[in-house]
């Protein structure tokens, strides 16, 4: 799994194995020596089941405090949700895992679900992966070949996929914003129009995590030609410098005359004065802005 679910000992990391009894699913650490450990992991597909010695201190951080008793190993229950599957084909269009990792996710889905329908197509989709067919192989461009051409059918395949359209049909915009912003950057995020962009950007500055939400869907959607006047609006009114000089530097679609004029808006010398001696190296701002917002600061210490 593409760092869906990372678990440290002591600040160490360590392996672990997914097992699937009867009625669940089981996360199973061997061979531990530490006091504590934390697990961090995709809430929008994990659900985790906690017990007295684990305490959750974000969405998706746990920590548990490990008993003196020697204890080498530690079981805990772990739920998937649907749109676990829905994360298994986008890490696989945007090539974070490969065919093997793919029928290894798609098979414990399989496996961990409970609904008929869910397990005959899921079955049907594992032979069309493997095996290929032929009105897919139809789409393929004829000049491709090898690895292309076996990505291209496995994506056609997938994006075809009832159970996959039925579950990403549900998921509300929250679980979207979740996705994508679970990652930095993708070459190929969800395709949305502006509106629904829009509210994704309002989900996002709702959540907990804010201002790294936002920074990322802004991210992933640079130079889609969605407006981003409310995202200017929301990182300038947070006054926080070290996320300005991140949106200016990674976002290319930023006009940086306006954020400099939103700025010099806010009538603030300090966080201007922080920007300038922290984070001005770092952000990628055009010499002719930087001396703007000197020559203000110069004005107002005068």
């Amino acid at each position: 799994m593409y760092n869906d679910l990372n678990i440290f000992i002591d600040e160490n990391r360590i392996n672990y194995i997914i097992t699937k009894t009867e009625n669940e699913l089981k996360i199973t650490c061997n061979n531990i020596n530490g006091s504590k450990i934390k697990i961090y992991y995709d809430d929008n597909v994990y659900h985790i089941i906690l017990n007295n010695n684990m305490k959750k201190n974000k969405p998706n951080a746990i920590e548990i405090n490990l008993p003196k008793d020697g204890h080498k190993e530690f079981t805990f229950p772990v739920e998937l949700k649907d749109t676990y599957l829905v994360k298994t084909v986008y890490k696989y269009v945007n090539e974070l895992i490969d065919k093997d990792t793919l029928l290894k996710e798609i098979n414990l889905f399989k496996n961990y679900n409970h609904k008929k329908e869910y397990k005959e197509d899921l079955n049907k989709l594992i032979r069309k992966i493997n095996n290929g067919e032929e009105e897919i192989e139809e789409l393929i461009i004829n000049h491709q070949s090898g690895y292309r051409s076996e990505y291209t059918k496995i994506v056609n395949i997938l994006t075809n996929n009832n159970i996959y359209h039925k579950i990403a049909g549900k998921m509300t915009n929250h679980e979207l914003m979740l996705l994508i912003t679970w990652y930095i950057w993708m070459k190929y995020p969800p395709h949305i129009d502006e509106e629904l962009f829009h509210e994704l950007v309002e989900d996002a500055i709702l959540s907990e995590d804010n201002l790294e939400n936002v920074w990322r869907l802004a991210m992933n959607y640079n130079n889609h030609d969605f407006n981003y006047d409310e995202i200017d609006k929301f990182f300038i009114n947070s006054k926080d410098v070290y996320y300005i000089s991140e949106y200016i530097s990674g976002v290319s679609q930023v006009n940086q005359e306006k954020i400099t004029n939103m700025l010099i808006g806010q009538g603030d010398k300090d966080l201007i004065n922080e920007f300038l001696n922290k984070y001005i190296g770092v952000s990628g701002m055009q010499e002719k802005y930087v001396n703007i917002l000197k020559e203000y600061i110069g004005r107002k210490n005068s």
